[in-house]
C-alpha cells in the first residue's frame, strides 16, 4: 500500500516544515503544489523531500487541488492543509485503518475529526469539525467549488 500526501501552498513558510514533518508520518510519497510562494515555501518544501509543482493561481481551489491530485500515485490520498498535522499517535492509526480497508471498495474515504487549537495555549481546543482528509485515489474523486471546495465521486 501507497499513500501520498498532499498540500497546495502560498507563502506557508511558517507551516511547511511542520505540515512536512507530520507527511512524512504517515505517507510515502509527498506532493506540494506551490501556487505563486514569494517566501521560502518552496525551498523549504524541496529540503523537506517533497515532490514539489508550480501551479498558476487561477482564484480556483479546486483546480489547483485537482492538480496535485493528477501528480499522486498512491493508493490514498491524504490531502490538508498547510495549517494542519496529524498528530504523531494517529498516523500509525490512520495507516492500519487505509491498510485494513485497502480492497474493501465499499469504503472511499475517512472522515477525520479536526480540532482547531488555541495558539496561545496549544493545549487547549477551541473548535473541531469533521471533514474528509483521507480518501481513495480514484479518477473519479476530485474537487469541486472555486472556493469551500468539496470532494465529489462522479462514478
Amino acid at each position: 500500500m501507497k499513500v501520498t500526501a498532499c498540500v497546495i501552498v502560498k507563502n506557508e513558510e511558517k507551516n511547511i516544515e511542520s505540515w512536512l514533518e507530520s507527511a512524512r508520518r504517515l505517507a510515502d510519497q509527498i506532493i506540494v503544489v506551490d501556487t505563486g510562494s514569494e517566501d521560502k515555501t518552496k525551498a523549504l518544501a524541496a529540503e523537506g523531500g517533497a515532490e514539489l509543482f508550480d501551479f498558476p493561481w487561477c482564484n480556483d481551489f479546486s483546480a489547483a487541488k485537482n492538480y496535485a491530485l493528477e501528480q499522486a500515485d498512491g493508493d490514498w490520498i491524504v490531502f490538508l492543509d498547510a495549517d494542519e498535522t496529524i498528530r504523531e499517535n494517529d498516523a500509525p492509526k490512520a495507516r492500519e485503518a487505509m491498510e485494513r480497508y485497502l480492497k474493501d471498495m465499499r469504503v472511499m474515504g475517512f472522515v477525520c475529526r479536526l480540532v482547531d487549537y488555541d495558539q496561545k495555549e496549544p493545549e487547549v481546543e477551541k473548535d473541531d469539525c469533521y471533514q474528509i482528509r483521507i480518501f481513495r485515489n480514484s479518477r473519479s474523486i476530485r474537487y469541486e467549488g472555486r472556493i469551500h471546495e468539496h470532494l465529489v465521486d462522479a462514478s
